[in-house]
């Protein structure tokens, strides 16, 4: 590679949020294990020593993509709500700092919407828990529906609780959405 090694691309690439992820496999000629030391050390996952052989390359490869899918699996399943299928509080916590200082940067504005179901407790006490549940489910998915922006975040903030990150969106538009929500919340026979 003119002008850069696979050193610095690999450096770059574990630079950049947008592609930190993606698993990097070094195929070199480089017989030294000081190279191959720092290659793992700079976040690769493999080195494959030339000449290649098609067969393995293309089971290593196989095997880091899988393991690759398992990861991003488990991180998804880390940052959702179990029960209502929302964002949970860890994944509202990362997006509402990055929202912030995106917007901060950009002076745009970020608008957050914070809902609580009125009288949740007493719910549960006369219908039970998987009453409760089922009206957590329903809440959770009316507001996903009334947010449809794809970088807009509904998530689980506590028990009952849920948290609607807006960002680029004035409080005139905010307050709207928030309406809206609550009135279709309402018509689940739900007040927040």
């Amino acid at each position: 590679m003119e002008g850069m090694d696979g050193h610095e691309v690999c450096r770059r690439l574990k630079a950049d949020s947008a592609t930190q992820g993606i698993p990097i496999i070094f195929i070199t000629a480089q017989q030294q294990e000081s190279d191959e030391v720092l290659g793992l050390e700079l976040g690769t996952v493999d080195l494959i020593s030339k000449p290649i052989n098609t067969t393995i390359v293309r089971a290593r490869v196989r095997t880091h993509l899988t393991l690759k899918l398992q990861s991003d699996l488990l991180r998804s399943m880390a940052l959702m709500d179990g029960l209502t299928g929302v964002a949970n509080r860890r994944k509202f916590n990362e997006d509402i700092l990055a929202d912030w200082r995106l917007c901060f940067r950009e002076q745009k504005p970020l608008s957050l919407i914070l809902v609580d179901v009125d009288y949740f407790k007493r719910y549960n006490d006369r219908y039970g828990h998987q009453a409760g549940d089922d009206c957590l489910r329903s809440v959770a998915q009316t507001l996903s529906e009334t947010v449809r922006r794809p970088y807009d975040l509904v998530a689980r903030y506590g028990g009952e609780e849920f948290a609607c990150v807006l960002p680029n969106t004035v409080l005139s538009d905010a307050v709207e959405i928030a309406e809206r929500m609550q009135e279709r919340v309402r018509t689940l026979g739900i007040s927040t």
